[in-house]
């Protein structure tokens, strides 16, 4: 069994399909290259272990539903993530932002969580701060400032690209004599079953 999985196209995202297909292409192979009636085949396929999963127990989603336009174009996605693709006791977790359209993101996020029976976790009501520990928020600082650097170095002329980065209050990316920040963000948490 995988220990995870990354789907690109989150529009199409449904685990059951997938879990159903591999199980078919597995009683095809089998049918053809064993001894096996088909419905021996498909028994065979269906009671062996595969390495797509029918069920998750921890789904993550971080920062791609930035406004509320977002939702009426994933729908279909978040109805069959929510109603399909966990196993009992498995959890989803919205990481977002804290301002602008996220406001409306998460009430809508908790209907539809209620409405595909999922339990919403109370305790993430407050925004989070990265980096909150000094330790870690001077590692992530090293980190991002050398792969700048690394970049900047590949790339040659960056100019341009520092101020678009000042405009948008992200010098301290690239400027040491910035002091390093890193966003406050909020957390939902939805889980099937107790």
């Amino acid at each position: 069994m995988p220990n995870y999985a990354n789907y690109d196209d989150f529009t199409t995202l449904d685990v059951r399909k997938e879990h159903n297909r591999a199980r078919r292409a597995l009683a095809a192979e089998l049918d053809e290259e064993e001894d096996l009636t088909p419905s021996e085949a498909h028994w065979y396929a269906y009671n062996e272990p595969i390495n797509v999963p029918s069920g998750y127990a921890l789904a993550v989603m971080m920062n791609f539903l930035t406004t509320t336009d977002a939702i009426p174009q994933f729908a279909a996605a978040i109805e069959r993530l929510m109603r399909r693709s966990l196993v009992p006791g498995g959890t989803i977790l919205v990481l977002g932002g804290v301002g602008g359209k996220y406001q409306a993101i998460y009430p809508e996020l908790d209907r539809r969580a209620r409405a595909a029976h999922l339990r919403v976790q109370y305790g993430f009501g407050d925004p989070l701060q990265a980096g909150e520990r000094a330790d870690e928020l001077a590692a992530l600082s090293t980190l991002i400032r050398s792969v700048w650097n690394k970049l900047a170095a590949l790339a040659g002329d960056v100019e341009h690209t520092k101020e678009k980065l000042r405009a948008r209050g992200a010098a301290d990316i690239f400027d040491a004599s910035v002091p390093f920040r890193l966003p406050r963000f909020r957390v939902r948490a939805y889980r099937r079953g107790r």
